[in-house]
């Protein structure tokens, strides 16, 4: 059975904070492929990068509000499971472009970037060696506050996987540069979301194998404590602007039991998101996979017989249950 993906604008306010709507939108297949699986999103609503399985070969799609599916994207090697998609501003044109990133049939990773709204691509930056698995999901962030022709991409190398890197492009005629940081014995690295301004959040296992939450800038990590003042915990998503951190980890007295929360990276406080309905019997109490730009909406995935169920969160509402909206 061929299956689709249908978009809600409520996914489009998670992303560019606007007020949420009750219209669908259904993502087609590219070509052959049998089902379309989104993975990240523009904060403008305007683009959905994701992974169109099944058909002739596994290919990359990119979705436009303008045209719908197209693809697939070719630059030296095709993109085959896109991760990531943001901005950047020509420092000379001062033209929007648009940067994909995910893992191309080269099993390389990389990032395209392109001029004229996804119809032709080139490729400023690209992984060395075969084998590196992408990130997740909002693998590409790019347009930071006070240098705009940024991007920048964060992937983890699947053969080795105690390396995360953070790859960034810049400049006209563009540059670009991949810094790595080498984890060391066990110490397993997990990158899971990118912001616009660099900062790239995930985990690394200690060496009793436990994930830490952490984050990472131009090569630098850094482990921060979760819920219950240790390291122990999964960052999953960021916010935009680079502030604001979300992710799972203990309480004090839980155990193995994972809660939601939101770290703020100026302040350094770390606060707990509200537990929504239907999360008891679970180790996993809440999943934040996706943030806004301002970090004022966060999707959550609740478990559920082993699936997710996606709602949003207002965080200036102080978390009332009357402001948890459900997609």
């Amino acid at each position: 059975m061929m299956k689709r993906i249908i978009i809600v604008a409520a996914v489009v306010a998670l992303v560019s904070s606007s007020a949420m709507a009750a219209s669908l939108v259904v993502i087609q297949p590219l070509g052959t492929a049998v089902s379309s699986q989104g993975r990240a999103i523009t904060n403008d609503g305007q683009y959905v990068i994701g992974h169109g399985p099944g058909g002739v070969a596994d290919r990359a799609f990119l979705w436009t509000a303008a045209g719908g599916t197209q693809g697939p994207m070719l630059a030296g090697s095709f993109m085959s499971e896109g991760t990531g998609v943001g901005y950047r501003t020509n420092p000379t044109t001062l033209a929007k472009e648009l940067l994909i990133g995910g893992k191309q049939s080269s099993a390389q990773v990389g990032m395209f970037r392109s001029t004229d709204n996804g119809v032709t691509w080139t490729r400023p930056l690209q992984s060395a060696g075969t084998g590196p698995g992408t990130a997740a999901t909002n693998s590409v962030g790019g347009n930071a506050v006070g240098s705009a022709d940024y991007g920048y991409m964060g992937w983890t190398d699947s053969g080795a996987a105690t390396m995360n890197y953070l790859g960034s492009v810049w400049g006209d005629p563009i540059s670009s540069a991949i810094t790595q940081k080498n984890n060391s014995g066990t110490q397993t690295a997990y990158s899971n979301g990118m912001s616009n301004t660099g900062r790239m959040v995930g985990a690394r296992k200690n060496n009793s194998g436990q994930k830490q939450n952490c984050y990472q800038v131009v090569g630098t990590q850094t482990l921060f404590a979760g819920l219950d003042g240790t390291n122990v915990g999964l960052a999953t998503s960021v916010s935009g602007n680079g502030i604001y951190i979300f992710g799972q980890s203990p309480i004090v007295g839980s155990g193995t039991t994972n809660y939601p929360y939101m770290k703020n990276v100026v302040s350094g406080a770390i606060t707990p998101l509200t537990l929504l309905p239907g999360t008891t019997g679970s180790v996993s109490l809440g999943y934040p996979y996706g943030a806004s730009e301002d970090g004022r909406w966060a999707g959550h995935g609740l478990p559920r017989h082993g699936e997710g169920r996606p709602l949003e969160h207002d965080q200036r509402s102080r978390h009332r249950p009357d402001q948890l909206r459900h997609r």
